[in-house]
């Protein structure tokens, strides 16, 4: 640890020098450092080393928030979706205040605005996670349709969520957001990255004849490790795409493909025969 944390500082040293010949500079009190490691290795720990950049020493934190998702140094997001079930059950509240005086189209968009739209920021990175975890952002949207129902604590919400509000639950809410960006690198409309991560079967030599290539399907590659591995992109992309059906894989509009994928794991969802 002691080594890679002589390089690290080594390449933020090189990084500040590269900004200072570019007319730029490295704000060092606003500078966070995070290890990000396995439980058991973090606990073995004796001391977390710090980082040292030009003349001020910082201190690892254990957790550090980017683009508006809070990372901890063990990724397992708990703090993420603390702060997320927070934001929506202040807004509910909010919300509920004024629940009489609203149209339910009005109230429908609120409920869009202020609930929806934080539970889909950033939910691929949920995928893998225990089902704990899953559940308490599915009790904010459970809290969201009964609010806009009108139910009490124990009714029923399967009912309003399916038939009014046309909500998929949070898990198929997660598959929809990866399956749509595989879609989108098959057509470059996905950054590089994330195409990169997208091996197609007909781009392998091994397997550009199979069955698999001509059906669209998606190289599952290795892990390493169980606790972070399987819940990479890398890893999620084929595992949620290669599940879908032929006919949607093969569809190349992004309109076509989003409304008959919505149907496909509507269906999973609430178990319906559309």
């Amino acid at each position: 640890m002691l080594q890679l944390s002589a390089v690290f500082t080594n390449c933020v040293n090189d990084v500040q020098q590269w900004m200072q010949s570019n007319r730029l500079k490295l704000n060092c009190d606003k500078t966070e450092a995070m290890w990000i490691t396995s439980r058991n290795t973090f606990r073995s720990l004796s001391a977390v080393p710090s980082v040292t950049v030009g003349n001020s020493v910082i201190q690892p934190s254990l957790g550090a928030r980017n683009l508006g998702v809070y990372f901890d140094c063990r990724l397992d997001m708990k703090q993420h979706i603390n702060n997320v079930c927070r934001q929506c059950y202040f807004q509910l509240r909010q919300l509920r205040v004024i629940r009489r005086s609203l149209p339910p189209a009005i109230l429908k968009t609120l409920l869009h605005a202020f609930v929806s739209s934080r539970l889909d920021y950033c939910n691929s990175m949920f995928y893998g996670l225990p089902k704990c975890d899953i559940t308490k952002l599915q009790y904010v949207q459970n809290s969201a349709a009964r609010l806009f129902g009108g139910l009490r604590k124990f009714d029923h919400i399967t009912p309003i969520m399916r038939t009014e509000l046309h909500w998929l639950p949070i898990k198929y809410r997660i598959d929809y957001k990866i399956a749509m960006l595989v879609h989108k690198s098959f057509h470059q409309q996905a950054p590089n990255y994330i195409s990169e991560m997208c091996l197609p079967a007909s781009e392998n030599r091994f397997l550009e004849r199979n069955r698999s290539a001509a059906h669209r399907s998606l190289i599952r590659p290795r892990w390493n490790t169980v606790t972070y591995g399987k819940r990479g992109f890398r890893y999620a992309a084929p595992a949620v795409w290669n599940k879908l059906p032929v006919s949607i894989r093969r569809i190349d509009s992004h309109t076509a493909f989003r409304r008959d994928l919505k149907t496909f794991l509507f269906r999973q969802a609430y178990q319906l025969n559309l």
